[in-house]
């Protein structure tokens, strides 16, 4: 039966020194690159602290290799004046006044390239309650 097979169907090598005229097989595929999706995620909470000029953190990222960007928006429930300071840059420094609200149930908001820290200090009366909310709507690449 071998000489059957091989009368019928030749070798399918190629001689040495004879050119290949079969296609060689494909090269393997490359395995799929990781893809980046884009997220968006919102923050809220309450704002609660003494009138008395000190600074509180209310949100502040975790060892994200690229800082999101994000709009912070902030209302003031009280009679104390909150300024909004933000860390831009992830050195874990709030040095960025975003803006000072002064009014009862005034909002204010900012929007920003990277954001990594959102603190408040709220001035007034020490004796004072300084009470409100925040947001944050943050935006940022996540590999799937």
């Amino acid at each position: 039966m071998s000489n059957e097979y091989e009368k019928y169907c030749p070798d399918l090598t190629t001689p040495p020194g004879c050119p290949d005229i079969f296609p060689r097989p494909p090269k393997p595929p490359r395995p799929p690159k990781k893809l980046k999706r884009p997220i968006s995620d919102e923050i809220c909470g309450n704002i609660s602290q003494s009138c008395n000029g000190e600074p509180v953190e209310y949100w502040r990222s975790i060892s994200i290799e690229n800082l999101p960007s994000g709009t912070v928006s902030v209302v003031n429930k009280s009679d104390c004046t909150m300024i909004v300071n933000a860390d831009l840059d992830g050195d874990g420094i709030a040095d960025i006044n975003l803006f000072i609200i002064t009014e009862n149930g005034q909002t204010k908001s900012a929007t920003l390239d990277s954001i990594s820290n959102l603190e408040i200090i709220c001035e007034g009366d020490g004796a004072e309650k300084c009470t409100g909310t925040y947001c944050i709507s943050l935006h940022y690449e996540r590999f799937c």
